[in-house]
């Protein structure tokens, strides 16, 4: 097999199964398109952009090749991926409704990419697309939620990082939740941003066959003094019970936390990473285990005041009520007096 390719090119395989003919994933860094042995790279399908240079390589190719585009069906940007207008004519040539996945972050000039694929996904608006995984956005504006609307049909996966918007874009919660019901395919969602406690629950209600959830929920802070009561009020809720995996990041008010175990009651893995939101006492940390105590697998991590062993082996019979695997690990750092709490060892 080895005798039948490039020197350059064997060094930079991915992946391969037995044959030439069955190489699945290359990066598209090789020296030359002429040479003879690369008649075999007609099926390649997995493309890994990382520099300027890849990406002028690749659309020498491509812009050789047009008729090749119909095999690619994965699209992988690294982190920090540096791009020009050549990545811009690229896409008139690879993002195809073959393709299946567009995958990475952008870190800078995300509107013209996005103004790009919207005229892209115009220009086709007849054929039925496939791609499943979409770009994370670092800035949201309206572009990027029109290219995904546009895909509503295939899309599986969408991280949705309502922060930050562009210079020109007004965020309206309300119409992101009218059009989120409208994707019956999506499982996993990563949703990041500031909201009232009612617009977190109408927009996660609207997600309704999600399986993996990432939640990073800022509430206002007039809102998490208000702290709604969760049992009260629960009745308004529609049960959803799709959801296996739900990880919290940075801000996780307790009642937003209970409202999410009640309204997925078949979640297997709750994982709260919010140490410096659960922090200073150890009525905080047990008020959360409160909460999660009886999913399957948990998983927390928070700030406790000082090295006090007794807060340590309460939170020990704490858990041990109701299991026996559960194990508390103190972080062996002066200056960050944070443990980890898991119900038991947990592989992701």
């Amino acid at each position: 097999m080895w005798d039948a390719l490039p020197l350059e090119l064997y060094l930079r395989i991915v992946h391969f199964i037995e044959e030439p003919l069955q190489i699945k994933e290359c990066r598209l860094v090789c020296k030359s398109w002429d040479h003879p042995d690369l008649k075999y790279m007609q099926l390649v399908s997995n493309i890994v952009l990382t520099t300027i240079e890849d990406t002028q390589f690749f659309y020498k190719y491509m812009n050789k090749h047009p008729t090749k585009a119909r095999f690619i069906r994965k699209i992988v940007l690294v982190d920090v991926f540096h791009w020009n207008h050549t990545f811009l004519a690229l896409m008139d040539l690879v993002i195809t409704p073959h393709l299946q996945v567009l995958q990475g972050q952008l870190p800078y000039n995300e509107e013209l990419f996005y103004a790009k694929l919207n005229t892209i996904l115009a220009s086709t608006p007849a054929a039925p697309w496939k791609l499943l995984v979409f770009p994370e956005n670092k800035l949201f504006s309206w572009d990027y939620f029109k290219a995904l609307v546009s895909l509503k049909k295939s899309i599986e996966i969408i991280h949705l990082d309502l922060y930050h918007c562009t210079h020109n874009t007004r965020l309206d919660i309300d119409k992101i939740i009218t059009h989120m019901i409208e994707f019956p395919r999506l499982t996993k969602l990563s949703l990041t941003g500031q909201f009232t406690f009612q617009k977190l629950v109408d927009l996660l209600q609207a997600c309704h066959h999600l399986v993996d959830l990432y939640l990073e929920p800022q509430l206002p802070e007039e809102q998490g003094m208000l702290q709604p009561q969760v049992p009260a009020i629960i009745s308004q809720f529609k049960v959803l019970n799709t959801l296996k995996t739900l990880r919290i990041g940075k801000y996780a008010p307790i009642h937003v936390i209970q409202y999410l175990v009640f309204v997925y009651p078949d979640v297997e893995l709750v994982a709260v990473n919010a140490p410096w939101y659960y922090s200073g006492s150890i009525e905080a940390t047990l008020g959360l285990l409160k909460v999660i105590r009886k999913v399957l697998y948990y998983e927390m991590n928070c700030i406790i005041d000082d090295r006090d062993n007794t807060k340590v082996d309460s939170i020990i019979s704490f858990i041990k009520r109701d299991r026996s695997h559960a194990f508390v690990r103190q972080l062996d750092d002066i200056n960050r007096p944070e443990i980890t709490i898991c119900s038991r060892y947990i592989v992701y």
